[in-house]
């Protein structure tokens, strides 16, 4: 059967919906920070920046490889954002492309590789890995991840050591633009169960034992990369932790959400919808439902398990997917959502590898109807992953997506709000920060009902941002000349965080503009019986005509 039919259709699937984003902007979620704003994309291949990427700390995390790529696009591109975005696209055709000879080369099956290349190409849950600039890692570490797949095929079927040493090259570029492929070493162990069959491999050794041994060992090396690459990582996120609040996520909401994510996974593969960014993290509305979870997981595993003896491809694909989704499961919580579509990129070729190959070997005629079925299935993605494309286009269609499919989404109504405030819209600014600040808060209590009390730390970090956007508000409204309003804000932040002086000094002023002098010389003193060198509340004081606390040498 003639190939090149098959790989001119991939390219012509992946092409038709994402073209569009060569006119794309830079979106307010991460791309400031990954590029925008950042001093070390700016400098370009400037070698010290080349070399901090590799021995510092960025964005909360340790991908190098990620930063040099980004780094390259600022060197030949400057900063125009559609060709980033059209990088991102070249990578993930690539990766279509390298899936597609992959699994026709070890298999056989034209048919069923394309039209798993195809369903990765085009389903609407890998638009935001493709389609967002500052997911770059996904797409990046995806290709090496794929190439050391190519590889480790050439070393399970010669055994000639160059293989072993791409297969090396590979694994450790992956982990270089991605942390989270860490569990790649366990995939290839995977791969020696299918396709491979390496198990019965008698020049491993004569008992099952000491072949599963010798497969273990062959890949060590590969671990041991592994175990580098994540305490370096773990070490990253740590510092972002202490630096920024992480931490109203309780070990019992972790575990709970872990189980309940891998259906919504599923559900949204079968069902893309509805899809943005980013999902908010709600607790379980009640225990039956995680125990249900954990059930359907433990029922699937063993029926897999006791199926393996007529194909071991859907037990394979089961464990691919379960083993992808550890390190973003959410059990070491980083960031605030729940789940993200961009974490089922990889994932989701265990589930596509599970399906396409349970299915039986049916006559010519059978095979012909349900290719056909087959191609009708990747013409619905494609036309949904258009669509979906499209959201992406700014900020304002990204997060005015977001709040159609979920008004309570309040990342959506922060970045929304701190927008239109930015360009000088204070009505609709101040609207978004009050459901932000509102549907947060909601969702906190929530969180702290479900799996008990946060410590006193994880409060203190909750308050201190509800405190800010309360500040932020009456700032804005002060700015309107709402007098009221602003103090209500002012007085809402102190209430979070009595220690925020700016916050009082800025009530005192808004009450001296409502002549309440009583009340803003009760917040001035306040202030000084903190701070006694305090210029400006000193300084107020004295033009009211007060006393103030004697300054010591």
């Amino acid at each position: 059967m003639k190939v090149w039919p098959f790989v001119l259709g991939l390219i012509v699937l992946t092409l038709l919906p994402y073209l569009q984003v060569a006119n794309f902007d830079f979106v307010l979620l991460d791309d400031p920070q990954y590029v925008v704003d950042s001093e070390l994309v700016r400098r370009g291949l400037d070698p010290l920046a080349l070399w901090g990427a590799l021995t510092e700390f960025h964005a909360d995390n340790w991908h190098p490889l990620t930063w040099w790529s980004l780094m390259l696009d600022f060197e030949v591109f400057g900063l125009r954002a559609g060709p980033f975005h059209l990088v991102n696209l070249g990578l993930h055709l690539a990766n279509v492309l390298l899936l597609f000879h992959v699994f026709r080369s070890w298999t056989g099956d034209v048919w069923r590789s394309f039209l798993l290349a195809g369903v990765f190409a085009v389903h609407p849950l890998h638009v935001e890995s493709v389609a967002w600039v500052a997911s770059r890692k996904d797409v990046l570490s995806g290709l090496f991840v794929v190439l050391s797949f190519w590889a480790y095929g050439g070393w399970a079927k010669t055994r000639e050591p160059g293989w072993w040493w791409l297969v090396t090259l590979f694994v450790t570029l992956g982990l270089l633009a991605k942390p989270t492929v860490v569990v790649l070493p366990c995939l290839l162990l995977l791969l020696d169960l299918w396709p491979f069959h390496r198990l019965g491999d008698l020049r491993l050794g004569a008992t099952v034992v000491r072949r599963c041994w010798r497969l273990v060992l062959e890949k060590l090396p590969w671990f041991g990369l592994v175990a580098l690459t994540s305490a370096i990582t773990m070490s990253a996120q740590r510092m972002g932790r202490l630096s920024r609040d992480a931490g109203d996520w309780p070990l019992a909401l972790r575990l709970a959400n872990a189980p309940i994510q891998v259906w919504n996974y599923l559900a949204k593969m079968v069902w893309p919808s509805p899809l943005y960014v980013p999902y908010m993290y709600d607790p379980p509305s009640s225990r039956l439902w995680v125990a249900g979870a954990v059930g359907l997981i433990l029922a699937v595993s063993v029926g897999l398990f006791a199926y393996r003896r007529r194909s071991l491809a859907p037990l394979v694909g089961w464990l691919w997917f379960l083993g992808m989704l550890v390190p973003v499961s959410g059990l070491v919580q980083v960031g605030k959502q729940p789940m993200a579509d961009r974490y089922m990129y990889l994932p989701m070729i265990g589930v596509l590898i599970g399906v396409l190959w349970c299915l039986p070997n049916r006559p010519r005629r059978t095979a012909r109807a349900l290719a056909g079925v087959g191609c009708l299935v990747l013409g619905l993605l494609a036309t949904k992953c258009w669509s979906q494309v499209g959201v992406w286009r700014n900020t304002d269609t990204l997060f005015g997506h977001a709040l159609e499919m979920d008004p309570t989404n309040d990342s959506a109504h922060y970045i929304l709000g701190s927008r239109a405030l930015a360009q000088g819209d204070p009505e609709v600014g101040l609207r978004h920060l009050r459901q932000a600040v509102h549907w947060d808060r909601t969702r906190w209590e929530r969180r702290r009902l479900f799996a008990g009390d946060p410590n006193p730390k994880n409060t203190r970090h909750a308050k201190t941002r509800w405190a800010d956007v309360y500040y932020s508000l009456g700032q804005a409204e002060l700015g309107q000349g709402k007098l009221a309003e602003a103090t209500s804000s002012f007085r809402s932040a102190l209430e979070l965080d009595p220690d925020r002086l700016d916050v009082r000094l800025s009530l005192a002023g808004t009450l001296l503009g409502q002549r309440e002098e009583d009340a803003a010389r009760n917040e001035l003193a306040e202030i000084l019986r903190r701070d006694p060198e305090h210029a400006a509340a000193r300084r107020i004081t004295e033009r009211l005509g007060g006393s103030v606390p004697q300054v010591r040498p």
